[in-house]
């Protein structure tokens, strides 16, 4: 047999470690880069980039820190206000004195801070019918933001006239709201207001005015000791 031809011995075999190399030289996957070569570089703006995302993830923390102490802030909890306004969406308000038919607005009712909308201010006569709608001194009220159902009358004899300082609010998904209609809360008195919704801040994708002149109201209601305003 031709020397040239006869099978290796086994100390001049390659070890499955030295075949696995040379399979990956091959195919390029084991080629060196230096340092400063591409992988060095992707290394580099891969870092590069998460430097700069938590940049702005510490600016974004810090601005929503700054919005909360400066603003008046709330939480919103339950369905009673949907479709405007869903669980967990996080709201400014403006102060207030004397809040507007439509106003969404935060109020005290004993320990709790609920969020409804008004649908009648001070003198008004307030009648719900039993699908929801409302009449307000005999006129049906447009509310393009009401869901309304049936059976939606509550609990007061009408119609109802509104005292002095005393505002009616519902919530818009009539079906699903506790409100001005049931005696457990009733009418709501101004001085239980503490403020008008006027910019939703959270979740991002929701972002909105919640009324046309948030920003010039929401400048006004800053908590500084020393705005004027206040």
């Amino acid at each position: 047999m031709n020397p040239d031809q006869m099978p290796p011995s086994g100390s001049d075999r390659p070890t499955i470690e030295q075949l696995r190399a040379e399979l990956t030289r091959i195919s390029g996957g084991g080629s060196r880069k230096e340092p400063g070569g591409p992988s060095g570089k992707s290394r580099k703006k891969g870092r590069g980039f998460l430097r700069f995302l938590l940049i702005l993830l510490l600016i974004a923390a810090l601005l929503a820190a700054a919005v909360i102490l400066l603003f008046p802030a709330f939480v919103v909890y339950g369905s009673s206000m949907v479709p405007a306004l869903h669980e967990g969406d996080l709201v400014l308000a403006a102060a207030t004195d004397a809040p507007a038919r439509g106003d969404l607005v935060a109020f005290r009712s004993g320990e709790r801070v609920l969020i409804k909308r008004v649908i009648g201010c001070p003198g008004d006569q307030i009648e719900v019918q039993d699908d929801g709608s409302v009449l307000i001194n005999g006129e049906r009220l447009k509310e393009p933001w009401a869901i309304l159902n049936s059976d939606s009358a509550g609990e007061l004899d009408y119609p109802v006239t509104l005292p002095e300082d005393g505002y009616f609010v519902m919530g818009d998904n009539r079906g699903s709201s506790v409100d001005s209609r049931f005696k457990v809360l009733g009418v709501i008195k101004g001085g239980d207001m503490l403020g008008r919704l006027v910019l939703r801040v959270w979740p991002l994708s929701r972002i909105s005015l919640l009324a046309p002149d948030a920003f010039p109201a929401l400048l006004k209601s800053v908590r500084l000791p020393f705005n004027p305003g206040r």
